[in-house]
């Protein structure tokens, strides 16, 4: 994120989880609800506040640039969801 604006980005999206909200959040939740407290105690270990991936490095070194249009990457990252889905289901309900 931060070499995005210090070359001058204009817009930067980053994907986070509802995992990140403490604990009562009100329905309709604002981003600054983030901050409010800490993450509800089941899924804070995954919804910590993280850091998105710098890839600025892996284009210095070895010419590599991280691409994946969004709406792949969430048709992908449904899917996979979807299957572990069925995995729990299939071990928790046999």
């Amino acid at each position: 994120m931060e070499h995005a604006r210090r070359v001058g980005v204009e817009k930067f999206v980053c994907l986070g989880t509802v995992c990140s909200y403490p604990r009562g959040t009100p329905v309709r939740f604002k981003e600054d609800d983030l901050w409010n407290a800490y993450p509800e105690e089941t899924n804070a270990p995954y919804g910590r506040p993280r850091r998105c991936l710098d890839t600025h490095r892996a284009i210095q070194e070895f010419g590599f640039r991280a691409s994946t249009q969004l709406r792949l990457g969430l048709q992908e990252t449904i899917s996979w969801c979807e299957g572990v889905t069925r995995g729990v289901d299939a071990v928790v309900h046999p």
